[in-house]
């Protein structure tokens, strides 16, 4: 999972394809073309921490250096379930999801 194309569904249905390599992670959201960098710790096997460091969206980049710890929980070939505490500008919001494997 630390290498790889996934995707997902964000909060209203719009596809963001993730390029995950060691230490990066790029999402660009298929609907709007806001593509935002992330540095990618990893924590565990099964946790990672996302620190935002760019996005070509001005609104996004107020976001730039919050983090957000992302937790995997069950696990397939093609996909594995996700859980966040995601620290956005204005406020925390919880979230889950399923990321699913695109190429590994």
């Amino acid at each position: 999972m630390k290498r790889g194309l996934f995707n997902f569904s964000n909060n209203v249905s719009q596809t963001i394809v993730v390029q995950r390599k060691k230490k990066q992670q790029i999402e660009t959201n298929r609907s709007t073309g806001v593509v935002t960098t992330f540095k990618i710790t990893w924590l565990s096997a099964c946790s990672y921490q996302l620190k935002q460091a760019w996005s070509n969206s001005k609104a996004q980049r107020k976001s730039n250096g919050v983090s957000t710890v992302v937790v995997i929980g069950k696990t397939g070939p093609l996909f594995y379930e996700y859980s966040c505490v995601c620290n956005n500008a204005a406020d925390i919001e919880k979230s889950k999801g399923v990321m699913f494997v695109i190429k590994k």
